[in-house]
């Protein structure tokens, strides 16, 4: 009897916490859009990135056309509240190792999951469009592995090149050895 109580909480344990991982990436990839265009300006946000430092998808930030002037008031929220994980108010693309969010919050702990971003983009004629939208942090888990077959995670690497800077290219492989 006593081993099949211990046995029933053990197998209750394990559900739990598997069910808890599988969870942190329920929302991930596919219900947000991830392509923006206003005007001349086209903006490609991935809605999934792993901070893994492998030099794949490390960060996270918008990928913009040459019609883009500036990337102003760059927020990362948690995915529910208002807590804000990391901010720039602008965005200089030729240092980006330090303007894109690299995935943890200001005490350098890792933000694992669903979370929100905002930001302004402001085009060369002083156009400003408002952008809004979700992704996720992925740590490239045994529960990110659902990720490798549910459509829609665009990463970081599948950013346009040439005349298709700013949109996603979903022929590129997203170059994630271990998830995605």
């Amino acid at each position: 009897m006593k081993n099949k109580i211990t046995i029933g909480i053990l197998m209750f344990g394990a559900l739990n916490v598997f069910g808890q991982n599988a969870d942190k990436y329920a929302g991930c990839c596919g219900a947000e859009p991830y392509e923006y265009i206003h005007s001349d300006m086209n903006i490609f946000v991935p809605n999934a990135f792993t901070p893994n430092k492998d030099g794949a998808n490390d960060l996270f930030f918008p990928h913009i056309n040459g019609k883009v002037e500036e990337v102003i008031d760059f927020r990362i929220l948690a995915d529910e509240g208002e807590d804000i994980l990391y901010y720039r108010p602008t965005i200089v693309y030729k240092n980006i190792e330090n303007y894109g969010w690299n995935g943890f919050d200001e005490d350098g702990k890792a933000y694992i999951g669903a979370f929100r971003y905002t930001m302004k983009i402001v085009n060369q004629k002083g156009e400003t469009k408002y952008i809004e939208g979700g992704a996720c942090r992925l740590d490239c888990d045994a529960a990110a592995e659902m990720l490798k077959s549910k459509g829609g995670c665009f990463f970081p690497e599948q950013a346009g090149d040439g005349e298709n800077v700013g949109k996603v290219d979903k022929t590129k492989p997203n170059k994630e050895k271990k998830c995605g």
